[in-house]
């Protein structure tokens, strides 16, 4: 469930992905005939399909026909990433939320030595943060074909620079929904002032995109990927589509942008600065053992910006063509029904329904139907089925109610799914 082939992910090695060739450390092929002969039981399937959480060490992983997505996140029941014996001397941001797309398995492969370090992929953050802040509240529900997961979110830096956010990942029918509610960027004391000349706690981070790149405290961002750079990016904004080529690029009112297979659509017009073209590094920079070589690459790195106090929501897909990102990008596959700082909820076109608690409440889903719940959990409720699950694993019991249908039920302390239908 760790790996698409042979190829596996940051999340799944920590410090050792600063060693050539470990993202394709995966390959189980010789010991799968003797793990077959302990277990024949257990013999594996042609292949996995489905969605897979590790509530041990906080990892998520979605196999798909077209592409597998791991999540790594973390809590205050994890460690963070170790940086031991001169190896992952830069990775001090890994393992905090940090998703990867892979197709092919050469998305990643060796980039590590020319990676920019402060922009993991799928990592909210700001210039200078150094540290993850570990919290309770970060887990999953699935059925075993979709699941969500959430991440209680904080950052912090040696500024005094602090940000926080609820993160929230839903996968289902081939897609990978992202929401980041809630977030708070609680700037130094000492810091510069923005350009418009109000601090941030009067509203200070303008929501356009040229304040946001040229204000005294930089945005927040979060890098949507930082991945092997194939050619062409067509981007969609306002009705129309560009081609962006080598260079660096800073969009406004974007809509989606399609690269290499993978298709990622914003809820609302998005800022983003993209990155595309040669970048440069050696293994020694990561790993004291490693080759002082220079060797160079050519990377992709969309960064989407955050406006202060703000929200923001985005899809992911791949093994798709430019006619499919065309098409999803103008029926749009979901709906953000609340994405703030106490609930977090979608719903899919097939009436699929995730939704984050973050304290008790009520989530109206239309005049006539509602959820509530009396204490903090994740919900997965489908035509099929409802699951619930507890991040925070309290050990509790906790009442569901679905419109006029209501259910007690006692989730365990280890964070695993019950099913309530």
């Amino acid at each position: 469930w760790m790996a698409r082939g042979i190829h596996t992910v940051p999340g799944t090695i920590d410090r050792s992905v600063s060693r050539p060739g470990a993202l394709n450390s995966a390959d189980l092929r010789e010991s799968l005939p003797y793990l077959c002969a302990l277990d024949p039981s257990a013999a594996p399937a042609p292949s996995l399909r489905g969605f897979r959480y590790f509530p041990y060490s906080d990892f998520a992983a979605y196999q798909q026909p077209r592409f597998s997505f791991f999540l790594k996140t973390i809590s205050d029941r994890t460690l963070a990433t170790e940086s031991i014996n001169g190896e992952n001397l830069k990775g001090h941001l890994l393992n905090s939320g940090d998703g990867y797309i892979i197709q092919t398995g050469n998305e990643y492969f060796n980039l590590m030595p020319v990676w920019n370090w402060n922009k993991l992929p799928g990592v909210t953050t700001y210039d200078g943060a150094t540290r993850i802040d570990r919290r309770a509240f970060t887990g999953s529900v699935g059925d075993g074909q979709n699941g969500l997961t959430v991440m209680d979110y904080a950052l912090s830096g040696t500024s005094g620079r602090k940000l926080t956010a609820r993160k929230f990942w839903g996968c289902h029918d081939g897609l990978v929904v992202c929401l980041i509610g809630g977030i708070r960027d609680s700037t130094p004391r000492d810091g510069g002032i923005p350009a418009n000349g109000q601090s941030p706690r009067d509203g200070g981070i303008p929501t356009n995109g040229q304040s946001l790149r040229n204000s005294g405290i930089p945005a927040p961002y979060t890098t949507l990927d930082q991945c092997r750079w194939a050619g062409a990016v067509t981007v969609g904004r306002k009705g129309s589509e560009s081609i962006l080529h080598e260079g660096d690029h800073h969009l406004d009112s974007v809509n989606w942008f399609w690269h290499a297979g993978v298709t990622t659509l914003f809820l609302q017009p998005a800022h983003l600065d993209i990155q595309a073209g040669a970048a440069s590094g050696s293994w020694s920079s990561i790993n004291t053992s490693g080759s002082k070589t220079t060797i160079t690459e050519n990377t992709f790195t969309p960064v989407l910006l955050h406006p202060h106090d703000s929200a923001a929501a985005y899809i992911l897909t791949a093994g798709t063509t430019l006619n499919d990102a065309r098409s999803l990008a103008g029926h749009l596959p979901c709906q953000v029904i609340r994405n703030d700082q106490d609930i977090q909820a979608i719903r899919f076109a097939d009436g699929m329904i995730m939704a984050a608690f973050y304290s008790p409440g009520a989530l109206r889903l239309t005049q006539t139907q509602k959820i509530s719940v009396d204490h903090p959990c994740l919900l997965l409720i489908s035509a099929k089925t409802t699951c619930v699950s507890d991040p925070s694993r309290q050990s509790q019991t906790i009442t569901v109610q679905l419109n006029h249908t209501t259910h007690t039920v006692h989730l365990p302390a280890d964070g695993t799914t019950v099913k309530l239908l």
